[in-house]
């Protein structure tokens, strides 16, 4: 009996002990914390094992361990939740953050083991273009994203192309006409990101990108700036960013450009501002809209500017459709023969992991 009564004691005592998760559906699940990543929590119960539960379900979260998060050398302590934000202490310091902002969230003393966290995403869509083409094309994108501490590594790849329709209307009876060109697009992203603070980071990005749309035969961009997290609750998101980049284009010139001395190439700087907005509605549905401005240092009168709104609602298995509009302005395009707009119109699904 005595054995019997410590036993019931000691477990006791570890389920008191242990972290426990209240979900808002009433739910509370005891368990230990292993992670944040991303949008979800990654949860050891004490009965069902791993589990990878949603931030935006959760309706509270006790963790009784030391944490690591961006931007503080030393160890955390989470105090509870305080509606959408999280209460810590950090070196004796009472902070307050939104909880979705945490993209990365560790144990202290398992984060340098643990710190390599990978995400991904691909794309599959059908593809109007107008503008200096007017188009039906298929597009793929493949985004991967790799934490490792305060550091994030992100890889975007991108590509289009299909035979496009002649742009100067009917054809005459009788005369052959030869295949359209093939129009392409690529584009591949390398970019580095460091976290010094929770909501702000330094941002470094490679790009490399051919568009036969516009004649770019090559186009090289190196970029340096910041970012910071505004505000992120469950419902919406904004982010901000700004940077200076350093482009170089190479074009693919027709006879009468080369008649007309244009330039086959151009080396430039110029300024960029970014946004980025998500608001959720019901079922998950998702609105997002992004948008960058960029100035060239060199002449005032060459900016663009480009925006994106996209309507996302998932279909299960982490799979989701999405439709987005892009819009394209350039006011002082490279070849007089460019139009300043080109739209693009996407129907397609995704999976993420």
């Amino acid at each position: 009996m005595k054995n019997l009564l410590a036993i019931t004691l000691i477990l006791c005592g570890s389920a008191a002990s242990a972290g426990q998760m209240t979900l808002k559906n009433g739910d509370q699940i005891t368990g230990e914390f292993k992670a944040i990543n991303g949008k979800k929590v990654i949860w050891n119960s004490s009965t069902a094992g791993e589990l990878k539960i949603l931030k935006s379900d959760i309706a509270d979260v006790k963790i009784d361990k030391a944490l690591k998060i961006n931007g503080q050398s030393q160890a955390c302590y989470w105090q509870g939740l305080k509606g959408a934000d999280v209460a810590l202490t950090c070196n004796d310091k009472a902070i307050t953050l939104p909880f979705l902002t945490f993209e990365e969230l560790l144990p202290f003393e398992t984060h340098a083991a643990d710190t390599h966290i990978y995400n991904g995403r691909f794309t599959l869509a059908g593809t109007q273009t107008s503008g200096n083409v007017e188009s039906r094309d298929w597009s793929a994108a493949l985004e991967i994203d790799l934490r490792n501490g305060d550091f994030r590594h992100g890889v975007d790849a991108k590509y289009s192309g299909k035979f496009v329709e002649n742009k100067d209307g009917d054809l005459e009876e009788g005369i052959a006409v030869a295949p359209a060109p093939v129009v392409e697009y690529y584009r591949a992203d390398y970019g580095l990101d460091w976290f010094f603070a929770v909501r702000w980071y330094l941002l470094s990005k490679l790009s490399a990108e051919k568009d036969d749309a516009t004649s770019i035969d090559s186009r090289y961009i190196g970029a340096l700036g910041s970012g910071f997290q505004w505000w992120e609750t469950p419902r919406t998101a904004l982010k901000l960013e700004a940077s200076v980049l350093q482009t170089k284009e190479n074009y693919a010139l027709t006879e009468d450009d080369i008649a007309d001395g244009v330039d086959a190439k151009r080396d430039f700087a110029s300024g960029q501002i970014a946004s980025d907005y998500r608001i959720n509605f019901n079922n998950d549905i998702t609105l997002r809209y992004r948008m960058q401005l960029s100035q060239s240092f060199d002449e005032s009168k060459d900016w663009n500017a480009n925006a994106e709104l996209g309507l996302g609602a998932p279909l299960g298995f982490g799979i989701s459709a999405e439709v987005v509009a892009e819009y394209l302005y350039d006011n002082l395009p490279a070849l007089a023969s460019l139009e300043k707009t080109d739209t693009r119109l996407r129907f397609g699904v995704s999976y993420a992991w």
